[in-house]
């Protein structure tokens, strides 16, 4: 038997399925044109110590990569391994690679580990397939590189108290799914601190699972839609497509900047139970839509307190909602910011329609420049138990259209805003006109009259108007102004 140093390569030459693994000797380990399952240290269990910085390459065909060993328990820690999934050329297959093992037990610790997909349609697992216990994950980086591959941070399932490493995430070419930690986090699981960056193509990134349930909570992740213009139909979750039970989101940021028509959730497709969204930052380019928490949010869950910017990458309408597209039972809005950009949107505070008890946020809007339409709560109520926040609605320069729902909504308008609509204007609801930024000192200051419609319009220039729908001038008085 040849014995080799730690800079030897171990060669196989057999064309059917081999098994190699490495030693304390040989940590080069390179696969054949067939189906190969290479280990980095051992086929077995890793129990104590460190295994050893592997470089494993794959060959050919499906090949299954594995940084260390098939399980690491109690206290066995993960090399900071190489995995590279085709070194051969011509025959990419789908690879499954896991940066330290099948399984992670006990206390076992992920390696800082570097994983390739090269070509082929593969599946990348920063640490594992499993981890249990207390495990946690090493600070990975993944590239997906060619194909459509799935890329994730740490491992396909996270149970108990598991964490998440600060991994770092790349899809390069094709159409990838990118998923910051675990396909599905359950009981107390905890998401790292991931970035992940979509690539070219049309990609999934979910900062922290598809699905999170029981206590488990997300990451405060970077998620970036990728850097190619032409770019179509990235879809961006803050952290998972379900979120249920008592999950809670990470604080993200996400960028679609330089992705045309892509989709934002700051949390979840779907919030269910009681789930809690994140605090999250948003970046919203034309042509996006953007929602601060998720698109469907029932039984008791509750947005964060989101921030939502829209960009001006190029010109074209945005969309952009504060909590979701529908809010349903007793689902409670987060207090959000949302600052419009130079283009046309549509900005609402809360969601685009409710049911049941649920219940607005306490929200600040500010359209920007273009023409806007900006809702302090829903676009649509269903029944007469939804509740409104306190919102604060600033149209921006441009001819804007402003409603701002139920509750005591403040209006606020300054120099250079363009002729204004208010929808629904109500005293009884203690709603507030600011012109502080005008400067007028006593409500006789204002130029209030009627227009052609019977509709009150308070007159600031010659280009500037504010008219209050359902209202008369004769019906206005000081107090409806905050001067």
């Amino acid at each position: 038997m040849a014995i080799y140093n730690l800079l030897d390569t171990l060669p196989v030459e057999d064309k059917i399925m081999a098994t190699i693994v490495g030693t304390r000797g040989i940590n080069i380990l390179k696969g054949t044109a067939s189906a190969d399952a290479i280990y980095g240290d051992t086929s077995r269990t890793l129990s104590v110590g460190h295994g050893w910085n592997d470089k494993l390459y794959g060959f050919g065909a499906n090949d299954k990569l594995f940084g260390d060993a098939l399980t690491i328990s109690f206290s066995g820690i993960g090399g900071n391994d190489y995995l590279y999934g085709d070194l051969g050329t011509g025959n990419a297959g789908k690879d499954y690679i896991y940066g330290d093992a099948f399984t992670m037990l006990r206390y076992a610790r992920g390696g800082n580990d570097v994983i390739h997909g090269n070509d082929g349609n593969d599946a990348l697992y920063g640490d594992a397939y499993v981890m249990r216990n207390y495990a946690k994950g090493g600070i990975d980086i993944v590239h997906g590189d060619n194909g459509n591959d799935v890329v994730v941070g740490d491992a396909a399932y996270m149970w108990n108290s598991t964490r998440g490493g600060a991994d770092r995430l790349y899809g390069d070419d094709g159409d990838d799914t990118l998923i910051g930690d675990a396909t599905q986090m359950h009981d107390k699981a905890i998401g790292g601190n991931d970035y992940l960056n979509g690539g070219a193509g049309d990609d999934f990134l979910r900062g922290d699972a598809y699905l999170m349930d029981g206590f488990s909570r997300g990451g405060n992740d970077k998620i970036y839609s990728g850097q190619s213009l032409p770019d179509r139909g990235d879809y961006l979750f803050g952290d998972a497509v379900i979120m249920k039970g008592h999950a809670t989101g990470g604080a993200d940021l996400l960028h679609a900047e330089t992705s045309q028509l892509a989709t934002i959730y700051g949390d979840a497709q779907e919030m269910r139970e009681f789930a809690r969204g994140g605090n999250d930052v948003i970046y919203c380019a034309p042509w996006v839509t953007c929602w601060g928490d998720a698109w469907l949010m029932s039984g008791s869950s509750q947005g964060g307190n989101d921030r939502i910017y829209a960009t001006s990458v190029t010109i074209g309408p945005s969309s952009i909602t504060g909590d979701a597209t529908q809010m349903r039972d007793q689902s409670i809005g987060g207090h959000d910011t949302i600052i419009g950009g130079i283009t046309d949107e549509t900005i609402l505070g809360d969601a685009g329609e409710a049911w049941g008890l649920a219940k607005g946020g306490n929200d600040s809007l500010s359209g920007g420049g273009g023409y806007d339409e900006i809702y302090g709560d829903f676009y649509k109520v269903n029944g007469t138990n939804v509740v409104g926040g306190n919102d604060t609605l600033n149209g921006g320069a441009g001819n804007d259209t402003l409603t701002g729902g139920g509750g005591a909504d403040r209006f606020v308008f300054a120099r250079g805003d363009g002729k204004d609509v208010i929808n629904d204007f109500s005293r009884t609801q203690n709603d507030k006109i600011d012109l502080t930024a005008y400067g007028f000192e006593t409500f006789a200051d204002l130029t209030i009259r009627d227009n052609a419609a019977g509709n009150a319009e308070v007159v600031l220039a010659a280009d500037a108007t504010i008219t209050l729908l359902g209202v008369r001038a004769a019906q206005m008085t000081a107090s409806d102004f905050i001067l």
